[in-house]
């Protein structure tokens, strides 16, 4: 587990301890067991107490998913669970939807081509450029006869 992870259960556990009895007694053993051993302990947590749960700033993301699936598997009705799944269900959709435009194959060839296009342009203004041929020195010419000439014999 990432230290990250453990120091998010440290903040549940905190939170838990600080909660009342009736919400302590619907969250099982074993879960309770589970942050507990897997918790960063060496961690300190600032939770301040004259603050609600959604004011608390530092909390972290991880921190806050957890809470949230307490609240959804232990601390709510059934009718509410079912509903708040079906939420999720609808965001998941929406994000999956704008992964699905954004990563579109059409999308994709789109971008692409378009990138052909300029490659092919680029080429075509090479292409139209003069090569320019340095010419060797009347003296640079002798000079390699000679050499030549010297590795013969």
């Amino acid at each position: 587990m990432t230290n990250e992870f453990c120091q998010s259960l440290k903040e549940v556990y905190e939170i838990i301890k600080l909660s009342d009895g009736e919400v302590r007694s619907k969250i099982p053993y074993k879960f309770k067991r589970y942050i507990y051993k897997n918790m960063d302990s060496s961690y300190n947590v600032k939770i301040d107490t004259n603050k609600s749960l959604m004011e608390q700033e530092n909390l972290t993301q991880t921190t806050k998913s957890i809470l949230a699936l307490i609240y959804r598997d232990y601390l709510v009705d059934a009718s509410k669970r079912e509903e708040l799944m079906q939420e999720e269900l609808r965001v998941l959709a929406k994000v999956e939807e704008r992964k699905r435009t954004s990563f579109d194959t059409k999308n994709l060839f789109k971008r692409i081509s378009s990138k052909e296009v300029s490659t092919q342009e680029t080429q075509a203004s090479n292409e139209n450029l003069m090569i320019v041929k340095k010419k060797d020195s009347l003296f640079k010419k002798i000079f390699l006869k000679i050499k030549n000439l010297l590795r013969g014999a």
